[in-house]
């Protein structure tokens, strides 16, 4: 979807969105990084994600780094295309896409999420990072959820927090839409 000009820059028309698909029997994984803004080509790769009879869908959506309205407005078209596809997954969801999970009604679609990008902080070193936290089996306590998932300081090895309120970040796992 996204290339780069002579000079390793985005040329202005250019989507700054890009999907990697691999091919796995009945499953196409789907790897998107970049920015989903007003040249996306979502609408195309929802295109081409139908044609290929794909059953299982998976996409990683961990490197998204922003959306913006015009982006969340596609996205949501694209999940309307990808209705009929049988199991359709989200996962790595990406801050800039969990922010979205809570506030756009019919973000997700039909899929389901598997994972989370999540913010942690280290209270000695002052470092932040982001871990990836599986909500497929999640509680319905998000508390719980954060709990479960311990991490260390990819710095200095000291115990990090979570970096957000837990009850905010995970909304969306009490929402079908």
């Amino acid at each position: 979807m996204a290339s780069g000009d002579a000079a390793g820059g985005m040329t202005a028309d250019q989507p700054q969105v890009s999907a990697a698909l691999e091919r796995r029997g009945d499953t196409l994984e789907v790897k998107l990084s970049g920015i989903i803004d007003e040249r996306n080509a979502l609408l195309d790769l929802a295109e081409e994600l139908k044609q290929s009879g794909a059953r299982r869908i998976v996409i990683d959506a961990g490197d998204v780094r922003r959306i913006n309205s015009v982006g969340v407005r596609d996205w949501i078209l694209m999940m309307r295309e990808l209705e009929s596809v049988e199991d359709l997954v989200l996962q790595r969801c990406s801050l800039a896409i969990v922010v979205q999970l809570n506030t756009v009604h019919n973000f997700r679609g039909s899929a389901r999420i598997t994972s989370v990008m999540a913010p942690y902080a280290c209270p000695a070193c002052e470092a932040e990072q982001v871990e990836t936290i599986d909500v497929e089996n999640a509680g319905a306590e998000p508390e719980a959820l954060v709990a479960a998932n311990a991490h260390t300081c990819n710095a200095c090895g000291a115990s990090v927090e979570f970096d957000d309120l837990p009850d905010r970040y995970f909304m969306f796992l009490g929402s079908a839409s």
